[in-house]
């Protein structure tokens, strides 16, 4: 990125219009808030918005909104809302949850592609890119008591984030910065690259951040196998550097270690002892209570759930009808630590399946840059093995992320349709 093509779009105003130039630097500054803070980027959406109406267009809103991702996400949102007619004891969680996913996902999807011009797509991941890297500054100054009373303003080491969701955005980034390490031919570049990659390996390791690690390691051996299966500078980067990384951490760094340990103990525990009161046995007991769910579901709550929000009550006179005394650690948590479990839970069949679909349809969307389809791919692992052990979908920053990320995929689809159309 040279100054000259900062200047084109960012000093000068090659784009004649200045609301449609405003509206995009507004963009470059959310996708650089997000890893921040929530509460500033549900604030520059609302703002772009309203700059937006100021130049109304039926045209592109239709086009937004016959997109299959958008129609899925606007699906499983009303769904939550539909369920708060048949939620019997906590209507407030599920109002509260309806509101969460059209503030946070549904509303920046539909007005981020509305208003997005395809020559600012590279700056929108740059920005993302460029927020983390300051985001792990802030966050070794205070590891190291450089400026702890940075801790009052909202960046601790975890940002506002919980540390699983905030290792879910590190193992995001990590995957893309690993490819611009692959394609890049510039020396000096490549050791910023690498300095930043190795930084963000540190910060998931000392976060804690379990999610985060599975994710990555899942996530890359997948995209290995789909993107770079005769790439061996690609296999060596994307699949063994992060291996090497973990092996040399658990030998040398004893945190790291000792919750590897206890997380081994815990499963040999919860398998041989039934001991669901770990970390990892609230994990896997989260399956067992399943079967409960299902074993007392009527047909109409199998189909339709049992509500959003009512994922805590369901789950906590499940273990007191059945007895389970072994699960009355799990109590104390609002939900099951699976986004699939919860859904199912929540909004039945029906809410699970189109979760799948919002999924299928990101990875349908037709991108033929390079780049962005490894984005895509890497978006949509990266939330499929997040999912599973954490309910990462629920919460605003991944939720801001997704809402990004696919109106980018949807902007540049579009762009090379029309490129298409033309040539």
């Amino acid at each position: 990125m040279n100054i000259s093509s900062l200047k084109k779009y960012f000093i000068t105003d090659d784009i004649s219009d200045w609301n449609t130039v405003l509206q995009n630097r507004l963009l470059v500054l959310m996708a650089f808030v997000i890893p921040f803070s929530s509460w500033w980027s549900k604030r520059i959406i609302i703002s772009i918005f309203i700059l937006w109406l100021f130049r109304f267009s039926k045209e592109d809103l239709l086009y937004v909104m016959q997109q299959k991702t958008v129609q899925y996400v606007f699906a499983f949102v009303a769904l939550i809302g539909i369920s708060w007619f048949y939620t019997e004891i906590d209507p407030g969680t599920t109002e509260y949850y309806l509101k969460r996913f059209a503030t946070f996902l549904l509303f920046p999807l539909i007005v981020v592609p509305l208003v997005l011009k395809q020559e600012y797509i590279k700056y929108l991941i740059g920005a993302f890119l460029a927020a983390v890297f300051v985001n792990e500054v802030i966050s070794y100054g205070i590891l190291f008591d450089l400026w702890w009373h940075l801790d009052n303003y909202g960046f601790p080491i975890l940002g506002e984030m919980h540390h699983s969701t905030y290792s879910v955005m590190i193992a995001f980034a990590i995957i893309l910065v690993l490819y611009e390490i692959v394609h890049e031919d510039k020396k000096y570049k490549m050791v910023v690259y690498l300095f930043f990659l190795f930084l963000m390996l540190g910060n998931l390791v000392i976060s804690g951040g379990r999610t985060g690690q599975f994710s990555l390691v899942f996530a890359l051996l997948a995209l290995l196998v789909m993107h770079y299966r005769k790439n061996m500078k690609a296999m060596f980067l994307l699949g063994l550097t992060p291996i090497i990384f973990f092996i040399s951490v658990y030998y040398t760094y004893h945190p790291f270690s000792q919750r590897i340990n206890q997380a081994v103990i815990d499963v040999k525990n919860t398998v041989n002892n039934d001991n669901y009161g770990s970390s990892v046995g609230n994990r896997l007991g989260s399956y067992v209570l399943l079967y409960y769910i299902i074993e007392d579901n009527s047909l109409g709550d199998t189909l339709f759930g049992h509500g959003a929000g009512e994922l805590k009550w369901i789950k906590n006179s499940t273990i007191d009808d059945h007895h389970l005394k072994n699960f009355q650690n799990s109590k104390s948590y609002y939900q099951f630590h699976n986004i699939y479990i919860d859904v199912f839970v929540g909004m039945g069949l029906i809410g699970l399946f189109i979760l799948v679909l919002i999924l299928t349809e990101i990875i349908r969307i037709k991108v033929k840059k390079n780049k962005l389809r490894y984005i895509k791919d890497s978006l949509v692992l990266v939330l499929i093995f997040s999912f599973i052990p954490h309910h990462t979908f629920y919460e605003k920053n991944i939720m801001l992320i997704i809402s990004l990320f696919v109106a980018i995929l949807i902007v540049q689809e579009k762009s090379e349709k029309e490129v298409l159309n033309v040539s």
